[in-house]
């Protein structure tokens, strides 16, 4: 599937319709920085994905905000026509593409756009952290899959751990109130203690924990009095009131905590976000999985995928970072804590029955009990979250029963004094309460050892599995590693040959969660991170080559391949290698490159004809850009060919002013290919004046066959001779007047002939100058006879 045509409108920085016919051949395009150039590779990445993957930063919204033109954001479409299919097909902001069923296979391996590569996309690949790396390579593999199975398996393990850690936090707790209650140093010595304080009342003593509940019985049958049974009641009514209120306090606490870790959680979400999760889960339960249109829009969508969206989006949103888990530990303490409240307010009607008195206040009790049970169940960290209850609802159920309680208390008080237990009675009911509740938590730490056991299995379990799946995931990944590892090191070898860098190695680091290291030899020096010691320009080809050697894994039967300004920090040698790697190793693809640089395009131009690849590219330029009509583009023409009609034509204003440009280009082509000094400009633009001396002494200095030293230097002879009529030309200039046509044919001629003598004389592709072998060499590997000249 390759591009017959692509019309893009109203989008991003192209306003009205612009139309590229390509016919199934290669598309480069140069044009300065903001003239459009990333507009065609942003709807190009938005036709097959959707997505502008740049904008991602910018939030949600971003797309539909930037992503249609702002003259005519409802016009906004990217349409492509296939070749040779001459299938046509548009994305719209609500609507997508549909295929033939032959197209579907490239159309869904593009769907990822992992076929486009920006520089940014470049330091994503070596100088963002070794996750970030690791996260870009996946993308480009297509194992997100497998990275959200990894996640969701690694957040599961640590909740278990977590639920492991809260179980042994409360064993601990639970050991510490029954050691504190009996004033003993070590857990072990319960038995003792407790016999301790049985035989001071002539009690049988217990052997171990399993007999204490039989002497508690045993104590009720000594306690005969049936005052003190009475009394024991009031006691009681007394005791759960105070224990209650207790409890209601601690409960009022922990929600004001858990409403602290409720706006931490909020302020790292959106509340829109969060608000989200209730439209999502309604939309679950409307839409229907055999339904081919949304119930919301009724735009046309596969439901199936639509849910599965859905789904994910949710899960994204309910994991909420750490706050969340405390936030949960901290509601299930509040729950715990309700139970015991509801126990307490249970006990509390067999002890009011025993009086006609307070009967009354049962189904008082009865009613809170039933509210009470309502506010329980909602207790849950997503009602929490999404305010389906707050602490005010707590505080007026606490109200209600704060109100019961203090009746009843009232109540109590006013039978107090007409009944009295014996004090023998007293010291048995105390001995009877200490036991009661040292066996209630001895029953609690028991239930507390079940659930650790079954917690330690499941984290086990989890640990297990996790740890398998990631050493799998890990050791599979690493395969793919090392199959492209080979392409890596002889593409970057082909950039960069003879020169002290190697053995690079791409590595899954295996004690650590998605995390990718690289690793390469530089100046004999082993195992060296490449930002330590590599020039920038040389990084940047290191990205290129593991991307181009990921592209080869994935997608080597997919047709497109787009590169936008890639080679922005390498020189102009290193260029016309990227021009031959591109070209000998992927030359069956339909490019789309783009530049702001014209020696890289020249470049890519001379390759072109190196390779017999003119036929096969569509080489353009964006002439001008402006906010009404976005980018001009026109056919590329040579800038000989331009100078030449002019001349023709006796235009000699612009022959003179393209002359001038041509020969800026050409001194910087020669000063860049044969390593000139060049003094240094603190702006960093070089003009005709800075760079033709420079670039003269060099290569009189550098050649030693003294016939083609001599047609260097007669040419640049007759350069000087003719310059001045480049430079009249060039400025508002009152002399321009009195120059001939003769006269800028001639400066344009010397111009041209020193580009000659710059060119393989066999195959016109250009020399290369390479120090290590002392020579200046065509650089087209292909060339039957290519042309070499000796130098120092």
């Amino acid at each position: 599937m390759r591009i017959n045509e692509l019309k893009i409108n109203a989008f991003r920085g192209i306003p009205k319709e612009l139309e590229l016919k390509l016919k199934g051949k290669s598309l480069l395009l140069l044009g300065e920085n903001g003239t459009g150039k990333s507009s065609v590779i942003d709807a190009i990445e938005f036709f097959f994905t959707s997505q502008i993957s740049h904008l991602k930063k910018r939030g949600p919204l971003a797309l539909k905000d930037h992503g249609p033109n702002a003259k005519n954001p409802e016009k906004a479409s990217v349409t492509i026509v296939t070749y040779p299919e001459n299938h046509s097909t548009t994305r719209t902001f609500n609507s997508n593409p549909s295929f033939q069923d032959s197209l579907l296979t490239d159309f869904n391996l593009a769907n990822n756009g992992n076929f486009i590569l920006r520089r940014s996309q470049i330091l994503d690949l070596i100088n963002a952290t070794s996750s970030d790396r690791y996260k870009f390579i996946s993308r480009i593999l297509g194992v997100d899959e497998l990275e959200s199975i990894d996640t969701a398996m690694f957040r599961a393990k640590k909740d278990l751990i977590k639920d492991v850690e809260l179980i042994e936090d409360n064993i601990e707790k639970t050991r510490l109130l029954i050691i504190n209650e009996l004033e003993i140093e070590d857990f072990d010595n319960i038995l003792v203690a407790l016999n301790k304080l049985i035989e001071t009342e002539g009690i049988k003593t217990v052997d171990s924990f399993d007999e204490i509940e039989e002497c508690i019985n045993k104590l009720d049958e000594i306690i005969k009095s049936s005052d003190y049974k009475l009394s024991r009641a009031l006691s009681n009514i007394f005791d759960i009131i105070k224990k209650a209120q207790v409890i209601i306090s601690d409960i009022s606490h922990e929600l004001a905590d858990a409403e602290n870790y409720k706006k931490e959680i909020i302020k790292s979400h959106d509340l829109s976000e969060l608000s989200l999760i209730k439209i999502l889960k309604k939309s679950l339960e409307i839409i229907d999985k055999e339904s081919e249109e949304c119930p919301l829009c009724e735009n046309k969508v596969n439901a199936e995928e639509l849910l599965q969206k859905i789904n994910q989006r949710l899960d994204s949103l309910e994991s909420l970072k750490e706050n969340r888990t405390d936030l949960k530990n901290l509601l299930e303490n509040v729950r715990e804590k309700l139970n015991l409240l509801k126990k307490d307010l249970i006990d509390l009607s067999p002890n009011i029955a025993f009086f006609d008195e307070l009967k009354g206040y049962m189904d008082d009790i009865d009613n809170v009990l039933e509210s009470f049970v309502n506010f329980q169940r909602i207790v849950v960290i997503s009602s929490f979250l999404q305010d389906e209850f707050r602490i005010d609802d707590f505080k007026r159920l606490e109200n209600q029963i704060q109100k019961l309680l203090n009746t009843i208390n009232e109540a109590t008080e006013e039978l107090k004094t007409s009944i009295k237990p014996s004090k023998r009675d007293e010291r048995l009911n105390v001995l009877k309460d200490r036991l009661y509740g040292i066996n209630e938590k001895l029953e609690i730490l028991d239930e507390y050892g079940q659930k650790l056991k079954v917690a330690k299995k499941y984290q086990l379990i989890s640990e297990i599995i996790y740890s398998e799946f990631s050493d799998i995931k890990k050791r599979k990944i690493q395969e793919v590693y090392n199959t492209i590892q080979e392409d890596v090191e002889r593409y970057y070898a082909f950039l960069h040959p003879h020169e002290s860098y190697g053995d690079i190695k791409i590595g899954v680091d295996p004690n650590k969660k998605g995390s990718t290291d690289l690793r390469m030899t530089i100046f004999g020096k082993e195992d060296k991170d490449p930002r330590s010691l590599s020039s920038e320009g040389h990084l940047d080809s290191l990205g290129l080559c593991i991307f181009l050697a990921l592209f080869k894994k994935v997608f080597q039967d997919f047709p497109l391949l787009v590169l936008d300004d890639v080679v922005t920090t390498m020189d102009s040698r290193h260029r016309e290698n990227v021009c031959q790697l591109l070209f000998e190793e992927f030359r069956d693809k339909q490019f789309i490159i783009t530049t702001h640089d014209n020696i890289w395009f020249e470049q890519l131009r001379a390759a072109q004809r190196v390779y017999n690849l003119g036929n096969q590219f569509n080489n353009s330029i964006i002439i001008k850009w402006n906010e009404d009509s976005g980018p001009e583009i026109e056919p590329y023409k040579a800038r000989w060919d331009k100078i030449e009609a002019s001349i023709e034509n006796g235009d000699k204003y612009c022959a003179g002013n393209e002359g001038r440009r041509y020969l800026e280009w050409l001194l910087k082509d020669i000063c860049n290919r044969t390593m000139a000094n060049i003094p240094a400009k603190y702006s960093g633009k070089y003009e005709v004046g800075d760079l033709i001396q420079p670039a003269k002494s060099r290569l009189l200095k550098l050649v030693k066959e003294e016939e083609y030293k001599e047609n260097i230097e007669n040419a640049f002879k007759k350069l000087d001779r003719t310059i001045m009529m480049g430079n009249l030309l060039s400025h508002d200039n009152l002399m321009a007047g009195t120059v001939s046509i003769d006269e800028v044919e001639r400066f344009c001629l010397s111009i041209h002939e020193i580009h000659e003598l710059m060119l393989c004389s066999e195959c016109k592709a250009p020399l290369g100058y390479y120090r290590d072998l002392k020579i200046m060499r065509c650089s087209n590997k292909n060339c039957s006879k290519p042309m070499e000249i000796k130098t120092r």
